[in-house]
């Protein structure tokens, strides 16, 4: 791949860093670094998303979470069945 004609800018880098001024207030100093980052793309690529994305991005997260929770327990409570049959 050649990225001979791909040229930076400084003005670009100074802008991601006015943003981050903008993102990382004293109640956010504890923030992750993977944090700021999202929140950093997120608000420079602001015309690439709606609310509506957003939403549904968070539903598709919490019902995989979910999922991964139930799986969890029903491994745990099949291993607890296993050792029962086990003591017996």
């Amino acid at each position: 791949m050649n990225l001979d004609f791909v040229v930076g800018s400084a003005a670009e880098v100074e802008r991601l860093w006015s943003m981050a001024n903008c993102i990382l207030t004293n109640q956010r100093k504890s923030l992750a670094p993977v944090m700021l980052e999202a929140l950093l793309f997120l608000k420079h690529n602001r015309e690439h998303w709606d609310e509506g994305l957003v939403m549904e991005a968070h539903r598709a997260a919490r019902a995989s979470l979910k999922n991964d929770r139930l799986e969890k327990l029903l491994s745990e409570a099949g291993d607890d069945y296993d050792n029962e049959d086990e003591d017996k």
